[in-house]
């Protein structure tokens, strides 16, 4: 008992209730498909701020100094909201910088590598046409050489024929 009565005096009136602010910012495709997100917890001691017209005069009445807590603790939390603010601001500054570096970068490599492409397709073309003069000159080479296989076959032909005639006629 003694417990309870001590807790509901802290508390006036008012029931007190975390209050969690939660921001989503969406990641780039860099950074992959999830969201990142953060949250801000701040405990406001009571849910609502009294009008100034509720306010007592006396500076120092208990209502007059939660409403200046409250105030006061609304005043962080935008601060803090305010400083996460900026700090999501830098990093998405930042991510912009980086993206646009990479993409300047992929440019850069897609030029180098179209330069590079274009190198290779006119040395296919030249390379195309030594191939067909090397091709051109192998199949005259192999006439040539199956014109004198056959010259030489014919003239050892002849030469053998005329060799069994000398050996009849000497025996």
């Amino acid at each position: 008992m003694a417990r309870e009565s001590r807790a509901t005096s802290r508390q006036p009136n008012a029931i007190r209730r975390p209050h969690v602010y939660s921001l989503v910012v969406p990641r780039t495709e860099d950074q992959g498909d999830s969201d990142f997100s953060f949250e801000l917890e701040e405990v406001l001691s009571a849910p609502s701020v009294p009008s100034p017209t509720a306010l007592p005069k006396d500076a120092d009445s208990p209502d007059h100094l939660q409403a200046l807590e409250l105030i006061s603790g609304a005043a962080q939390a935008m601060q803090m909201v305010e400083s996460h603010s900026h700090k999501i601001q830098a990093k998405a500054f930042e991510l912009l910088q980086h993206s646009r570096s990479k993409r300047i970068e992929a440019s850069q490599q897609i030029a180098s590598l179209q330069e590079r492409l274009i190198a290779s397709e006119a040395n296919v073309e030249q390379l195309t046409k030594r191939l067909a003069e090397a091709e051109a000159r192998a199949n005259t080479a192999e006439h040539w050489l199956r014109r004198f296989h056959d010259a030489i076959n014919t003239a050892f032909a002849d030469k053998r024929a005329c060799q069994p005639d000398k050996v009849s006629s000497a025996a």
